[in-house]
């Protein structure tokens, strides 16, 4: 529901934001994600829209390392992000097993190639881009692992 509300646009620092949601939600994991960007970020987004659809991205990274029973090595997980002239991104990359299963399923409500999840949350950073006038993508990386690349209108 808040996915789709109407966005409520301020001001604030992105590059914050990213550490306070690493710092929160998976502080295991600080030593091996590598948040790479302009610090400070200052830009002009519904905050809560974009912590929707960015930790989604971080958490599915740092879940897809978590359960590769490897020893997780530094930069398992870079967090990257910007601007151009038309819109901000933020993109996630980890190196992981990589994708199973169809990628353009992921993104619907009630799919998770993973067990034990429910799968809601692409479905809903997939809502929350959408509000924001934007896109999500979720791709193989090139050396392994995945790429989630978010982006939405300045």
């Amino acid at each position: 529901k808040n996915a789709a509300g109407i966005p409520r646009p301020q001001q604030f620092d992105l590059a914050t934001m990213l550490q306070e949601f690493i710092d929160a939600e998976t502080p295991h994991a600080l030593a091996w994600i590598s948040p790479i960007g302009p610090t400070p970020f200052v830009i002009t987004s519904d905050p809560a829209l974009i912590r929707m659809l960015v930790g989604n991205g971080i958490r599915n990274a740092v879940e897809a390392i978590d359960g590769a029973n490897i020893d997780p090595q530094e930069h398992a997980v870079v967090i990257n992000w910007g601007e151009t002239d038309a819109d901000y991104w933020v993109s996630v990359l980890d190196r992981g097993p990589g994708i199973v299963g169809p990628i353009g399923s992921a993104f619907e409500v009630g799919k998770s190639t993973k067990k034990q999840h429910s799968g809601f949350g692409l479905a809903i950073a997939r809502q929350a881009v959408d509000t924001l006038t934007g896109t999500v993508t979720l791709e193989p990386a090139r050396d392994g692992g995945a790429l989630y690349t978010a982006r939405w209108k300045r």
